[in-house]
């Protein structure tokens, strides 16, 4: 991001983000390694974004993410940025906990306790007096 005094006000109270072009390549123009590269990179920082900034780029697809001429991750299109809730944060990362532990169950549990998930209705179960539904 480039601040543009004329266009923004100080630094630290624009509301209008001025951008500068970065050089870079589609992963379309990629060879296979740099597109795996750019996957492996994309992953590090939407990993990095919803489990330790709780800033997120909310639109990261193959259209709004290029390879830089330096070697660096570029992601484009700021138009669905987000915050994350802490809770949703260390959720996540129990959650992630559970994938690679294989422990599905419990991954069910955390996404159902975060509403990303629904919590299904047993159509027979018992209410807490003993009766049933």
């Amino acid at each position: 991001p480039a601040w543009i005094p004329e266009l923004t006000g100080p630094k630290g109270s624009a509301r209008l983000l001025g951008m500068a072009w970065y050089p870079s390549r589609a992963p379309k123009d990629l060879n296979r390694e740099e597109r795996r590269r750019l996957v492996e990179m994309a992953v590090e920082a939407c990993i990095v974004q919803l489990l330790v900034t709780g800033f997120v780029h909310a639109d990261p697809h193959e259209g709004n993410l290029r390879l830089g001429n330096d070697g660096r991750l570029v992601f484009l299109d700021f138009g669905l940025m987000d915050r994350v809730d802490f809770g949703v944060m260390e959720c996540f990362a129990a959650g992630v906990k559970c994938v690679l532990s294989k422990d599905w169950t419990e991954l069910t549990r955390i996404m159902q306790e975060v509403r990303f998930a629904p919590t299904p209705l047993l159509k027979h179960a018992e209410r807490p007096d003993g009766s049933g539904t």
